[in-house]
């Protein structure tokens, strides 16, 4: 019999880790809005901004301050959990 590897998994704890890094990357664009647009780089097919890579850093981070889920992201792609954790 397979142990059930979601036994202790909070939905609810989850939801509310996800919520902060959300509006902690909000707060942070909200306030870009006012700056001018840096542009990372720029092919045929894809626009990568400054406040782009920044927003998705803080996401990662209060992510990972809190949780240990693998993550994957539009800029940097799969980050696995922590090491241990």
């Amino acid at each position: 019999m397979q142990a059930n590897l979601y036994m202790d998994f909070d939905p609810n704890s989850a939801l509310k880790v996800a919520i902060k890094a959300a509006q902690l990357a909000g707060r942070f664009l909200q306030e870009a809005q006012k700056s001018e647009v840096i542009i990372d780089k720029n092919s045929r097919r894809d626009v990568k901004l400054a406040v782009d890579r920044q927003s998705e850093k803080i996401i990662i981070e209060a992510l990972t301050q809190e949780s240990d889920f693998s993550i994957l992201t539009e800029e940097r792609g799969i980050l696995f959990e922590k090491e241990g954790g």
